[in-house]
């Protein structure tokens, strides 16, 4: 399945490709708009879920993000992904004023590869594992 992300215009911010079988999910997907306004299309959607932004700005430019989900029955047995950022800003983090730390800037120093970096993650179930 492919579908498409859509802020309050109607200019794609990004492009999404999801395959499902009973033991493989694979979710690939790219940025097409400012990450601003996707922020702004998935918040409502993040906090039905718990999950809050409150102090991050999130600012990096993902080239491309990639997940594959492997399940045995209902436990998974391993995951792959990966998430290629390009050069720039990531994140501005601002802390409580009680906090020693005020703000954290993170950025991606930029290299000779214009696609800036790719961060994998690789996890494999151990077998006859409870966990």
């Amino acid at each position: 399945m492919s579908s498409s992300l859509f802020g309050t215009n109607p200019v794609s911010l990004a492009d999404l490709t999801l395959d499902v079988t009973s033991s493989r999910l694979a979710v690939a997907a790219t940025q097409r708009g400012e990450t601003d306004a996707i922020v702004a299309a998935v918040r409502p959607f993040l906090s039905l879920g718990g999950v809050s932004l409150e102090g991050i700005t999130p600012q990096a430019r993902i080239s491309r993000l990639t997940a594959d989900v492997r399940f045995d029955g209902a436990a998974v047995a391993g995951l792959n992904g990966q998430l290629e950022m390009a050069p720039g800003p990531v994140a501005s983090i601002a802390f409580s004023p009680d906090q020693p730390l005020r703000t954290l800037d993170l950025s991606l120093a930029g290299s000779d590869d214009p696609t800036g970096a790719a961060f994998r993650v690789n996890v494999d179930r151990v077998a006859n594992s409870e966990r």
